[in-house]
């Protein structure tokens, strides 16, 4: 019997980086002021196009106005951005679609 021929390594499928940027609000949805101390933070979530699972990731910094996805397969993704205030609330999702190629 003759062994199996060895398989050829499968290449690692590239990554990328998606770099987002908002700018810091300072109105509620409701049309009230939004004072700076009064934010706690954001939450972005993403998922590639398809897939049922988003994935969650915070932002502690109230002052922050950027944040780099990083190791993103090719594929169309799908963004949410939503501020959180101090109290928990959290404003309207803002989505945007973006491709990896």
């Amino acid at each position: 019997m003759e062994p199996e021929p060895a398989h050829a390594p499968t290449p690692d499928t590239a990554t990328e980086s998606v770099a987002l940027s908002w700018s810091i609000p300072d109105l509620r949805e409701n049309g009230d002021v939004l004072e700076a101390y009064e934010i706690a933070g954001y939450e972005i979530l993403y998922t590639k196009v398809g897939e049922e699972l988003f994935t969650s990731d915070i932002v502690n910094d109230a002052q922050q106005s950027s944040y780099s996805v990083d190791s993103l397969s090719a594929g169309d993704y799908e963004f949410m951005l939503a501020v959180f205030d101090t109290e928990g609330l959290y404003s309207s999702y803002v989505t945007v679609n973006f491709t990896v190629n």
